[in-house]
């Protein structure tokens, strides 16, 4: 499997290139917008390939930490914390899903920056489409 920011780089499984993880986690905090969209979608391929447990682990510390922040320019990492969240969401299992809502999305949904607040819909909407019915799972 090869990542779309690195045509070169094979990713075999069960081989854990700390120089991805590395590339990965930078990928998602740069500056250039571009690139931020690229480590969001890369985050699918290797979530696949290496599974929840990684995920937890080395990635989901920097987004929810990226959710968190405050000030003028941190919006940028509050939108991409939501952006990686949901284009996972199809993949993160219900309970991991039902953890995250409440510490990234929910918190965000009021958010001063507008753009902020319609990422944390965008998220809420793909999370909720995972969970299924929503009169199940009551924060989504």
């Amino acid at each position: 499997m090869t990542c779309a920011c690195a045509p070169r780089l094979e990713l075999k499984h069960g081989h854990m290139n700390f120089a991805v993880l590395e590339f990965e986690l930078k990928g998602l905090t740069d500056q250039i917008a571009h690139i931020r969209e690229v480590a969001i979608k890369n985050l699918e391929p290797l979530f696949k390939l290496f599974g929840e447990a990684w995920f937890s682990e080395y990635i989901l510390p920097t987004v929810t930490e990226a959710s968190r922040r405050t000030g003028p320019a941190s919006y940028l990492g509050r939108i991409t914390s939501l952006q990686s969240i949901g284009i996972l969401s199809s993949h993160i299992s219900p309970g991991l899903l039902q953890e995250l809502i409440p510490q990234i999305a929910v918190p965000l949904v009021s958010d001063k920056v507008v753009n902020v607040r319609i990422a944390a819909a965008e998220a809420l909407v793909k999370c909720g489409d995972r969970l299924g019915d929503k009169s199940e799972h009551p924060l989504v």
